[in-house]
């Protein structure tokens, strides 16, 4: 399934692009991740749930609690546009096939390492490089669909090439990266920080635990503990943590560059759970 077109042919034509094209690819990979997230793709087995303690009149008042609390899922295509659980499935699947799979030079985002067939990257189309944010988004995206192939394969890109081993940022990811893995600015952006946790957390749901860099859950808590505790570490320098444990809301910017918190950065709703005590295998 990794075919598409050749990709040195790809790779050149994808300078041709317009401006229209760029912009809705973009798009269209972060809206598959928040709608399918919507879409409850996950079965009660994904990821662990908290007992439902919570009447169906409070789920729809103002002390409603969210689906991990609950266990149920809403399909607003189906609840509110009224397609039928089968349509949205066939166009959720169509548009991951085209994005990841798709035409090299017109449709995909998504490649494997011209080098390393066990890893591959999203590429930022409009710009010929790879950002962790978008590596974090499909991942996201891979373990919704339950891809642990591509999942797999974008993590250990992510792992080879963007964490930093040692110094000030260690534990961090490089937020921008050649296509070719050596990194463009050693800044790291929290949002891709906070993505890259909650995949990990999902993966260890859905599919459990390997070893190495695929046991997802210690992987998942080793950059969580980073997020939370990086001014704890000695060698820390100007390097900063990435949440405000205050608000519960990931610092908005480049860590070291900013302190502000937002929450425009934000995964769906993570925040509380990644420093609480309900988040399984949860870090304090």
């Amino acid at each position: 399934m990794e075919g598409g077109g050749g990709a040195a042919d790809g790779h050149n034509d994808r300078g041709k692009f317009n401006h229209f094209k760029v912009v809705h690819m973009k798009i269209t990979l972060f809206l598959i991740s928040l709608i399918i997230s919507a879409f409850g793709i996950f079965s009660a087995k994904a990821f662990p749930q908290i007992p439902d303690q919570t009447s169906n009149s409070l789920r729809n008042g103002p002390e409603q609690k969210g689906a991990f609390h609950t266990g149920h899922y809403d399909n607003l295509l189906s609840d509110l546009v009224g397609k039928s659980q089968t349509s949205v499935q066939e166009n959720i699947d169509r548009a991951f096939d085209l994005l990841f799979f798709g035409n090299d030079s017109t449709q995909r985002v998504y490649y494997p390492d011209r080098i390393n067939s066990t890893m591959g990257y999203i590429e930022d189309i409009g710009n010929g490089d790879v950002r962790s944010e978008g590596m974090s988004y499909g991942m996201m995206i891979a373990v919704q669909m339950d891809r642990k192939d591509v999942f797999d394969r974008i993590w250990k890109w992510a792992k080879t090439h963007m964490q930093f081993k040692d110094g000030p940022h260690a534990g961090y990811f490089a937020w921008h990266c050649r296509t070719d893995g050596s990194v463009i600015d050693s800044n790291t952006a929290s949002d891709g920080e906070e993505w890259f946790v909650m995949s990990l957390f999902f993966a260890s749901g859905r599919w459990g635990n390997g070893s190495g860099i695929f046991d997802y859950e210690n992987e998942a808590n080793g950059i969580l503990h980073t997020m939370l505790h990086k001014e704890d570490e000695p060698e820390h320098g100007r390097v900063t943590n990435m949440f405000d444990g205050k608000e519960k809301l990931v610092k908005l910017g480049f860590v070291p560059t900013t302190r502000a918190s937002m929450g425009r950065w934000s995964a769906p709703g993570p925040e509380d759970m990644l420093i609480s005590d309900s988040m399984p295998g949860g870090l304090r």
